[in-house]
């Protein structure tokens, strides 16, 4: 999304061109609103985007994400990968907890277990 509001130069351009009000990209760029599956096709076509565009970024994206903490998980001494594993089994266990802010509850929780 950032690429497309940097090429366009404003987010209110690009939700202009996709006939979607700018609060909704704001709130999809804040990690408020998901994309779904109608927005993204409605910006792909005003964009002049190949269907499935979104797909491939977020996938990209995922990959790349994934990549980085395993990185960081093989620095992570035997104990913090054990207490990582628990937070990140708590989480995946809770599907409504979606931001990162949310998770110190689980962090905390996770070294009084340890």
């Amino acid at each position: 999304m950032l690429e497309l509001v940097k090429q366009h130069g404003s987010a209110s351009k690009v939700a202009a061109a996709a006939g979607t009000p700018k609060s909704h990209l704001s709130a999809l760029m804040a990690g408020d609103r998901g994309l779904g599956d109608e927005l993204a096709a409605r910006l792909e076509t005003a964009h002049y985007l190949p269907p499935g565009w979104f797909d491939v970024q977020l996938a990209q994206a995922a990959s790349a994400r994934a990549q980085a903490i395993a990185m960081l998980f093989d620095t992570l001494t035997p104990a913090e990968q054990s207490r990582f594993l628990r937070v990140f089994e708590a989480v995946a266990d809770e599907p409504t907890r979606t931001k990162l802010s949310d998770w110190g509850d689980l962090t905390d929780n996770a070294k009084d277990a340890a």
